[in-house]
């Protein structure tokens, strides 16, 4: 099988990784690639990189991140082009893959997808990974393999007829080489989104749980905010978000954000890590931080969720609340016991390593990709 991955950063990502990684200008494109997907954000290369190894050829390409690409059109004789769809085409006519797998549902809409296919008769079947609610064939062709780390999405959508998959997020045990974990412990960490204006019921749960214990945030959510977004709050009503924005008492509790090897790092430094779900993932489980932070080795403390117990075991692999005042009640009975925080979290990252790595989600997507092609029903 041949497969090429397409996805796209988190601008915020590449700029902080640009900050950290000097003289990238100087190096060529294998090189600078290397250095990014080693710093292992998000899903990163793990996927192809696992493929690879179970005897697949695969290619990842990042259609978002200008620098990089620019490196691979010059060394590759291309002409210059501007529109990363282009790029992207480009790369794909050169790997020429059977199947194609996107992530982004933003730059790669149906129409753009499909444009792709047309221009590439080797492939055979397109894999989409999706989170977000609503009708995939929004976002994705209709004779796509739909994969999405939602069970509750899965069912919907298999009943509107999409070929749909639960395809969970996971960990990658390379991360745990060289971090840098020495240092002062953090009591109780949370890392990630927690905007009043994208996310408020996050936003509400930790300030509240702010006033009662010694949290610590790393995230972006209070840096400038892009106006749009604050003109689209107040034309929906959504004034007390704005306030709320601005004038955050979470803000005193906020060190700038972490992303890859840095994010693991803090995980791995933290006692406890907090972990809430936004409301649009609701009822299940399956936000990336539930294996981030357990393959890190923190103990976590997550909401309840309607499937949690089929991930992990439940307060013995990961503790659960099921209101503030649980959460409350469960983080302060850990600190004062830090032996079983401890212990749960050595428990939580050994369920994790053994059922969660991205080498287990390679199998699995090696499986949905050939059952697939073998019933002959390919994504074209």
């Amino acid at each position: 099988m041949i497969l090429a991955h397409v996805t796209t950063l988190y601008p915020g990502y590449v700029a902080d990784f640009e900050r950290r990684h000097t003289g990238l200008s100087a190096l060529g494109y294998a090189e600078h690639y290397e250095r990014l997907v080693r710093d292992a954000f998000g899903w990163s290369n793990h996927l192809t990189r696992h493929l690879a190894a179970r005897g697949h050829v695969t290619a990842h390409f990042v259609a978002n991140y200008a620098a990089l690409q620019a490196k691979w059109l010059q060394e590759n004789g291309a002409a210059s082009k501007q529109d990363p769809l282009h790029i992207v085409a480009e790369q794909l006519h050169r790997t020429r893959p059977e199947v194609l797998f996107v992530d982004d549902c933003y730059l790669f809409s149906p129409v753009r997808v499909q444009a792709l296919c047309a221009e590439l008769p080797s492939l055979r079947l397109v894999v989409c990974h999706q989170g977000l609610d609503g009708d995939p064939r929004q976002f994705f062709p209709d004779d796509a393999l739909v994969l999405s780390p939602a069970g509750h999405q899965v069912a919907t959508w298999r009943a509107a007829g999409v070929d749909a998959h639960q395809f969970r997020h996971a960990f990658e045990p390379a991360v745990r080489e060289g971090l840098e974990t020495h240092g002062p412990r953090t009591p109780v960490s949370f890392l990630g989104s927690c905007s009043p204006l994208l996310h408020p019921e996050r936003h509400r749960w930790l300030a509240a749980l702010a006033r009662q214990m010694p949290l610590e945030i790393w995230t972006d959510s209070f840096a400038a905010v892009r106006p749009r977004l604050l003109v689209g709050s107040l034309r929906r009503g959504r004034a007390r978000q704005v306030v709320e924005h601005f004038f955050s008492p979470l803000r005193r509790r906020t060190h700038g954000p972490l992303y890859g090897r840095a994010m693991f790092a803090q995980l791995a430094r933290s006692d406890i890590t907090l972990n809430c779900h936004i409301a649009m993932a609701q009822p299940s489980a399956g936000n990336m931080r539930l294996f981030e932070a357990t393959g890190a080795g923190a103990c976590l403390v997550t909401d309840a969720r309607r499937d949690l117990d089929e991930i992990f075991a439940l307060d013995s692999e990961v503790v659960t609340y099921g209101s503030i005042e649980e959460c409350v009640e469960r983080v302060r009975w850990l600190l004062d016991h830090a032996s079983a925080a401890a212990e749960i979290g050595a428990r939580g990252q050994r369920r994790t390593l053994a059922a969660h790595t991205f080498a287990h989600r390679a199998a699995e997507l090696e499986g949905l990709i050939e059952a697939r092609l073998k019933a002959g029903t390919g994504g074209r």
